[in-house]
C-alpha cells in the first residue's frame, strides 16, 4: 500500500495518509504539514498488530498521526 508521510512543522507528529495532497490532515490555525516522501509500508518490517492499527486508521478516518521516535 502507497502511503504519504508528512511531518507537522511546529511539533514532531508524523502523519501517513493516502491522500497525496494531505487535504484530509486534521488542521488548525496553526498547522504546517509537510510533504516527507512516499512510502510503501508493505515493504518495512513491523509488527503485524501495529500494521493492522495503521491500516484500519488509513482506512477511516483517513490518515494515522504518530510521534516522531528517538
Amino acid at each position: 500500500m502507497l502511503v504519504y508521510l508528512f511531518r507537522e512543522r511546529r511539533n514532531a507528529e508524523l502523519a501517513l495518509t493516502r491522500d497525496v495532497t494531505g487535504r484530509n490532515l486534521p488542521s488548525a490555525p496553526s498547522s504546517e504539514w509537510t510533504f516527507v516522501k512516499a512510502l510503501e509500508i508493505k515493504k518495512y518490517r513491523v509488527d503485524p498488530a501495529e500494521l493492522n492499527d495503521v491500516v484500519r486508521q488509513l482506512e477511516y478516518p483517513g490518515y494515522c498521526i504518530f510521534a516522531e521516535s528517538a
